[in-house]
């Protein structure tokens, strides 16, 4: 019978926050894989607990991965652990966990310390909604592209960083957030000396430029306010039609998608209209943007190519349970899709509307 990998999180500072559960399953673990060893066999022996220890970390995890595997369908027991905080979370612990899932290993997830729940219920930013970013890019280039892709994002954003990495990530988010934007710095979290800084982006770029920073550091960054959302510079799509560019579409192709993503920003930013199937509406110069829903229609399922559309609206984006398309001759509309239209011709309040008198029908 095969045995069963526990995810152990460890202190990320403070070695009285072990939990009994975590200590009895280190205790009752055949062996334990640590990312590093010695640093492992420090809190072993501050719990009184000797145990079999194997290496498994970023560099070796290709290997060392199948053979931990193999020992746990053996029969034997694993006790996963990082140096501090949660295994598996922007950890190489992740690829362990996927190939123990694929062979049909249990895992079980044993709650405990992590640095980035533990820094934002003290940020004093909002909680509500946020995301993980993880530790960004050594690299300037690559860094500022996985910025420039948060740009627009609303929710909470939580990064890790190092002390030596700090003022670069600072300045790089200043730039791309605005040095406006508030940021909460947290360090040393559960230690002696535990810190929270409350600022700004600017500020702290200041603050750490002047005096250099020491520790890890976990930011927690507020998300771009709605206004930022929904309206775009035209610095914003170039970059965005550079950045699809550089993911293998041809100029064209990106121009005609960051088209409809901006469109649909703006479209999703109005209140829906009552009383029809126009779901949003914005004005533009001379025309305007639309957004209808699709109900069944006697030309669903009709290749647009063959769609008498009216020569004065542009059909710019097809959602579909989630996913954008940019519509091709030979796509076609589904019931329950939304479409995004531009036009110049006024008074549209229905899908039959975008398209020449002929066609003939209404939606039923």
């Amino acid at each position: 019978m095969a045995g069963m990998l526990y995810l152990v999180p460890t202190p990320i500072g403070n070695l009285g926050d072990i939990s009994l559960r975590c200590r009895e399953t280190l205790e009752s673990a055949d062996f334990i894989a640590a990312e590093d060893t010695r640093v492992t066999l420090k809190l072993l022996n501050h719990l009184g607990i000797k145990k079999s220890l194997v290496s498994y970390y970023e560099h070796n995890k290709a290997t060392k991965g199948d053979r931990i595997v193999d020992r746990i369908l053996a029969g034997e027991t694993c006790a996963l652990v990082s140096d501090a905080g949660s295994p598996a979370i922007s950890d190489p612990g992740e690829d362990l966990v996927k190939q123990c899932a694929e062979a049909g290993i249990i895992v079980c997830a044993i709650p405990g310390p992590c640095a980035a729940i533990t820094a934002l219920s003290i940020s004093g930013q909002s909680t509500g909604r946020f995301c993980f970013e993880g530790f960004l890019s050594t690299a300037k280039k690559s860094r500022r592209e996985h910025l420039d892709a948060l740009r627009t994002e609303t929710r909470t954003m939580i990064f890790y960083e190092a002390p030596h990495k700090l003022v670069s990530t600072l300045a790089d988010m200043s730039e791309v957030f605005g040095a406006d934007r508030p940021v909460s710095l947290c360090r040393e979290l559960t230690k002696l000396h535990e810190e929270v800084v409350r600022t700004t982006l600017g500020e702290a770029l200041t603050k750490y430029t002047e005096t250099p920073p020491k520790g890890e550091f976990v930011l927690i960054v507020a998300g771009a306010p709605e206004t930022v959302k929904e309206s775009a510079s035209e610095d914003d799509a170039a970059a965005r039609v550079a950045q699809l560019i550089s993911q293998g579409l041809s100029r064209k192709d990106a121009v005609k998608q960051t088209t409809a993503e901006l469109i649909s920003q703006y479209t999703r930013a109005m209140q829906n209209s009552m009383g029809s199937n126009v779901e949003t509406l914005h004005q533009l110069d001379g025309a305007e943007a639309l957004e209808f829903r699709v109900a069944a229609h006697h030309l669903t399922g009709v290749p647009l190519q063959y769609m008498p559309i009216r020569p004065d609206v542009l059909l710019c984006c097809i959602n579909r349970r989630g996913k954008r398309i940019i519509p091709r001759g030979h796509d076609v509309l589904h019931e329950g899709d939304t479409v995004i239209v531009v036009s110049t011709f006024e008074g549209m309040n229905d899908l039959q509307d975008i398209f020449l008198p002929t066609a003939g029908g209404r939606e039923k």
